[in-house]
C-alpha cells in the first residue's frame, strides 16, 4: 500500500492510499499529455479524487508499512 500526497497550485493538499497499480496509473496520467484530468481512488475509503492536470503543482508518494500488533 502507498500513500499519495497531491498539492494543487492554490495550495490545497490532498492525500489518498493507493495500490501499486493505481499509483502507476496516476503517475502515467500526470506524465503523459493524453488526458486533461487525472484521478486516483483511495484504496481505504473508496473515494475518488479528480484533478485537472494543469492545477497539480506537486505530488509525492511512499510505502505505508503494516502496523505491528503487540
Amino acid at each position: 500500500m502507498n500513500v499519495l500526497f497531491i498539492e494543487t497550485k492554490n495550495g490545497i493538499k490532498y492525500w489518498a492510499h493507493a495500490t501499486d497499480s493505481d499509483l502507476d496509473e496516476f503517475k502515467d496520467d500526470v506524465t503523459y499529455y493524453e488526458r486533461d484530468y487525472v484521478e486516483v481512488t483511495c484504496a481505504k475509503t473508496k473515494r475518488t479524487l479528480v484533478f485537472k492536470r494543469s492545477e497539480i503543482s506537486s505530488y509525492s508518494y511512499g510505502k505505508v508499512g503494516e502496523e505491528e500488533s503487540q
